[in-house]
């Protein structure tokens, strides 16, 4: 399958390690593409992305667009919200 610049898409993702564990997820059975796999957290960039405020969370070298598609991506996955917990110091990189 070819991609041609038109149909290419920004997309983010997400590799977590806890206490030295990698933490996946599994995809929804309903899901059209790829469902029940394991995956990373992560998803496309949306325009809103875009024009929403930058994160508090600086990630010098990196788009503030693609930090907010990030940090959306996993509160929205996996309800955990990474830009409070680096704030708060519990995050050692992002």
């Amino acid at each position: 399958m070819n991609a041609s610049p038109n149909n290419v898409r920004d997309a983010v993702t997400a590799v977590l390690l806890h206490d030295g564990r990698l933490l996946m997820v599994r995809r929804q059975p309903s899901l059209n593409s790829f469902a029940g796999f394991t995956a990373f957290p992560g998803g496309k960039v949306d325009a809103a992305d875009a024009e929403a405020p930058a994160p508090a969370l600086g990630c010098e070298g990196h788009a503030p667009r693609l930090i907010t598609a990030l940090l959306r991506e996993v509160r929205e996955e996996l309800g955990i919200d990474l830009d409070a917990l680096a704030r708060a110091g519990a995050v050692q990189a992002l």
